[in-house]
């Protein structure tokens, strides 16, 4: 087991890792849902809505940044990331019609 210099274990060294080209922000369809881009104008509000919604804030667990106490906080954090290049943060949409998300 090798050892960062935080003095933690870390997995293996890859061999052969060679560094791969910057991912697409051309928009990906599927069947159920499409991934695109991240716009703040555009995603931001039902990002909002979705992200922030639980009083108990267990959807923040796993993530290093939230939740944010209020919709300034977050559009701040959305607007910076959204204009970040490494990494990129995309929107994914439900493709499913409304009538069928809203059971």
């Amino acid at each position: 087991m090798n050892i960062n210099n935080f003095d933690q274990p870390v997995g293996d060294v890859v061999d052969l890792w060679q560094a791969r080209e910057q991912l697409s922000t051309t928009p990906m369809q599927g069947q159920f849902c499409r991934v695109e881009k991240l716009f703040p104008d555009k995603h931001g509000g039902a990002l909002y809505l979705a992200l922030c919604q639980f009083e108990d804030h267990k959807n923040w667990t796993y993530l290093p940044y939230g939740p944010f106490a209020s919709l300034d906080s977050f559009e701040q954090w959305l607007n910076a990331s959204a204009a970040s290049s490494d990494p990129l943060f995309y929107a994914i949409i439900d493709l499913k019609p409304e009538s069928v998300t809203s059971k």
